[in-house]
């Protein structure tokens, strides 16, 4: 199979709206207030990260970090971040308040 030049382009604006359609159709569907958003410092959680913003706004966002993740340039924009562990007992927290079996660590 040989692969053409247009087969590979791709309308960044176009897929990045589809995908905020959908994070906010699905924060809707589950009918939850936010996402939680783990980020490594990587491409793939950035993208995710700059999606959710763009689609809810930073305040229905909450960043799980690593501990030893620097977090001076997150703490700038205004969304709220908590290390990965405080994130995982809120979870814990919550599935408990409504009655679901835990998260496994």
């Amino acid at each position: 199979m040989d692969l053409k030049l247009e087969q590979l382009q791709i309308d960044a604006g176009a897929v990045s709206q589809q995908l905020e359609v959908f994070i906010k159709a699905s924060v809707s569907n589950f009918k939850r207030e936010g996402v939680i958003v783990g980020v490594s410092g990587g491409l793939d959680s950035s993208v995710v990260l700059a999606l959710s913003v763009a689609a809810l706004g930073p305040d229905l966002i909450l960043l799980g970090l690593d501990k030893n993740m620097g977090t001076e340039a997150i703490v700038r924009t205004g969304i709220k971040a908590e290390t990965v562990e405080y994130v995982r007992e809120l979870i814990k927290k919550s599935e408990h308040m409504r009655g679901l079996p835990a998260t496994p660590d």
